[in-house]
């Protein structure tokens, strides 16, 4: 048996289904892996190729995979990699590397990915020894998935992999970590005793809620006391968004909503809150003198920009569901006007008076989508569409809307579609990109068609990169280098073997999605699109 082979056999052991990657010139993975269970999906970029494999990991609740060769193809994985980092993706990450012997400056093609991807990775080791490969991949398993989760990086030099292996030392077999259930009830019960003496309590749901599933004990924390509730981009569905004490998803757009909310406030509760989402302290600090609890499930590493008053640092079910009101008896009367409130947001962010002719806004088509009802799973890229798909799409189920927001790199949408599609084959996988990101990984359309992954490629065009043209404009009331040109969108669909369609009206999306949905074949929607007047 190869090293190759002992990789091979150690991810089948760990049920990984699928390899998202690039091939190189070393061919060792590529014998072992023949007439094998696990699918290698060949994609156009290794950028492509993390950006899958962390999609389907988010998604699927498994590993996402992903490999290249050696020099440029680590490289070109790196930004898929960084991203997984940051929105916390447990992606396991291989790349080839030179023989051992030639591990120096000056060898041909070498990089020491290892130093490379330590900073974007929770671990990265380069291996030296074949039989160490079982309990080395078994190790990076156990730490991609303990919170918070995120990639690994293994390098794999070809003597490594081509080596034969005849002694097996006692491989640690992966298995999930439980986690000990500590109830810290002396600290809960402090927490328990500012709820109910708390008039105006507000919560801010983070992703750590989606991830591990704990939307129903949350639903009954916040009921239980009566606490209206926004989300952050990643938590988005943490609770339904129809219910009575959503806030929908917290933006920096309805800053007047906000401080009006936060200014009267007395107790904050982070439940599950990430810090990379963006959302500073600063927001919770103003007006009222108030306490801010923190429900965690990690070591705290914000240092001094985010210091919460108590931290809860094991967020589980029991957890949230130790906290009762005692002696209290809960008032029916919310201290804000909820459907008041998300009314007032609501008036904000949408367009205002929009008489533009063949031409729609970004919530005509999140109108339309919502009303699809609930039966979807829609991937965003990065820009206003980000903004129009976290705002103004309406979902009341968990880990329907995937983002790229810890580290916003365009060009996500694309290839993460069809991870999350290859993971969930019979529901309905919905990408939504601007033209700028669209065309980042455009060359994924090939792959996605390739592996008959049948998705709706929404493109938002407006021949501009809208969000920093709007930046440009607040700045300094004049923009540069934010114009760009496309392609013809229908045609470019046809040319990948999709089906397309040019979009003027409400009508029109609505008839071309519903046989899009319905296709066998993916279709990319051309929307021309106004952002007029829309979150200003």
């Amino acid at each position: 048996m190869t090293g190759a082979d002992l990789l091979v056999k150690t991810l089948l052991e760990n049920n990984v289904e699928y390899i998202f990657g690039h091939p190189g010139d070393e061919t060792a993975i590529f014998k072992s892996l023949f007439s094998k269970k696990i699918k290698f999906i060949t994609t156009r970029h290794e950028q492509g190729a993390a950006f899958m494999a962390d999609a389907y990991a988010r998604t699927s609740g498994k590993f996402g995979v992903c490999y290249s060769t050696l020099g440029p193809g680590g490289t070109n994985l790196m930004t898929g990699i960084a991203n997984a980092f940051l929105d916390r993706s447990p992606v396991i990450a291989f790349s080839d590397q030179v023989e051992l012997s030639e591990l120096h400056k000056g060898a041909h093609q070498y990089l020491d990915l290892t130093k490379i991807f330590e900073p974007i990775t929770k671990f990265a080791v380069t291996v030296e020894n074949a039989e160490m490969i079982p309990n080395i991949l078994n190790d990076a398993l156990q730490i991609a998935l303990r919170e918070r989760p995120g990639p690994v990086h293994i390098t794999l030099p070809k003597d490594v992999l081509r080596s034969e292996v005849y002694q097996f030392p006692n491989s640690k077999k992966f298995a999930a970590e439980i986690p000990k259930k500590i109830i810290n009830k002396k600290l809960l019960n402090i927490v328990a005793k500012l709820l109910n003496e708390s008039k105006a309590p507000i919560a801010i749901v983070g992703n750590l809620v989606n991830r591990k599933k704990l939307n129903k004990s949350l639903l009954k924390f916040i009921e239980m006391h009566n606490i209206p509730t926004f989300t952050t981009y990643m938590g988005k569905g943490a609770i339904p968004e129809s219910h009575p004490l959503s806030l929908g998803v917290m933006s920096r757009h309805a800053k007047n909503q906000l401080i009006e909310i936060f200014e009267k406030a007395n107790l904050v509760i982070l439940i599950g809150f990430d810090y990379v989402e963006g959302i500073k302290p600063d927001i919770w600090k103003m007006g009222n003198k108030k306490s801010v609890i923190s429900f965690e499930d990690s070591i705290h590493t914000e240092g001094i920009f985010y210091k919460p008053d108590i931290i809860i640092s094991k967020l589980e079910a029991e957890t949230l569901d130790y906290i009762i009101p005692i002696n209290h008896t809960l008032s029916s009367k919310l201290w804000i006007n909820v459907p008041k409130v998300r009314k007032e947001i609501a008036k904000k962010i949408r367009s205002k008076n929009v008489k533009s002719k063949n031409k729609l806004t970004p919530e005509d088509i999140m109108d339309a989508i919502s009303s699809l009802g609930q039966k979807w799973i829609v991937t965003a890229d990065v820009g206003l569409n980000k903004y129009a798909v976290g705002l103004c799409l309406k979902t009341d189920r968990p880990n329907s809307v995937f983002f790229s927001n810890g580290l916003s790199s365009m060009g996500f949408s694309v290839p993460a579609a069809i991870g999350v599609k290859l993971a969930n084959p019979k529901s309905t996988v919905i990408s939504i990109s601007g033209d700028g990101g669209f065309l980042m990984n455009l060359q994924e359309l090939e792959t996605s068609t390739r592996s008959g992954t049948n998705i709706t490629f929404i493109v938002f065009k407006d021949n501009n990169l809208g969000l920093i043209k709007r930046m440009h404009l607040n700045e300094f009331n004049n923009h540069i280098g934010v114009e760009i040109g496309n392609p013809d969108f229908v045609k470019l669909a046809q040319a990948f073997g999709m089906k397309g369609a040019y979009i003027r009206t409400k009508a029109e999306f609505k008839t071309a999605l519903k046989k899009a949905i319905k296709s066998k074949k993916s279709w990319i929607l051309e929307i021309p699109i106004t952002y007029k007047s829309w979150l200003e």
